[in-house]
């Protein structure tokens, strides 16, 4: 297992933009992520780049997901990532489900199976108060995502035993990517999470996208119709 440090959360150094930049140093990654918030419309060309430069590409889409009834609120914020070509399928079909990157219970459990699924906690106070409540209700994560923040909230150590009771990964996320920080740095802004800060920083990050093939093969005319549907949907309604 590689010990490049990735982020789970943020898109922002896996952008096309960024990935075309001619000044960039590839060499400093072997994996990249892309996982914007209901998008899948730039996913092919992102993998493309990323095959070009001899790096592994982690594609996923961002969506708000409705709880079910008996949970305690009412949608949480999910990170789906596909596995392979079968979930590639599963996150075009829920994308096309989605309203405004909103999809509902019963379709995200049956088309999840090819998915590593992480539940956003970035800002996310209310989902740490409810997690034993969520993690009974609606379904138990792969992994959760977290920032140097999450220390400061009063409900973080009950969060993170009742993940840990349920063999949940937590990731560390939403790193400055515009700053260039070496892992001693990021590690500091992590040091509420003691001697786990690498584990969650540096290890589980990577034992996820060692889950996924990056192996993906999109149906670009379904993602445009999709992507046409949506803009009319925004422009009529």
């Amino acid at each position: 297992m590689s010990n490049k440090r990735i982020d789970l959360w943020s898109t922002s150094f896996s952008s096309i933009a960024y990935i075309t930049t001619s000044h960039t140093d590839f060499s400093k990654y072997d994996t990249l992520v892309w996982c914007e918030f209901d998008d899948m419309y730039k996913l092919p060309n992102f993998v493309a780049k990323c095959l070009e430069y001899d790096i592994k590409p982690i594609c996923g889409v961002t969506f708000r997901l409705k709880t079910p009834d008996n949970c305690l609120i009412s949608e949480i914020v999910v990170k789906c990532y596909a596995m392979d070509e079968e979930g590639t399928s599963e996150l075009e079909f829920l994308y096309s489900r989605g309203e405004d990157g909103l999809i509902e219970y019963k379709d995200f459990c049956l088309f999840s199976k090819h998915l590593q699924v992480g539940i956003d906690l970035i800002l996310g106070e209310i989902e740490m108060l409810a997690m034993e409540n969520i993690l009974e209700t609606v379904f138990v994560p792969d992994f959760v995502i977290i920032d140097e923040n999450q220390g400061s909230f009063r409900s973080w150590k009950k969060c993170q035993k009742f993940l840990g009771d349920k063999n949940v990964l937590i990731c560390g996320g939403g790193f400055n990517m515009y700053k260039s920080m070496d892992d001693e740095t990021v590690l500091d802004d992590f040091n509420f999470l003691g001697d786990k800060a690498y584990e969650y920083v540096i290890g589980n990050p990577r034992k996820i996208a060692d889950r996924i093939s990056g192996n993906y093969r999109f149906d670009v005319s379904l993602i445009e119709k999709i992507e046409e549907e949506k803009k009319w949907r925004r422009c009529c309604f």
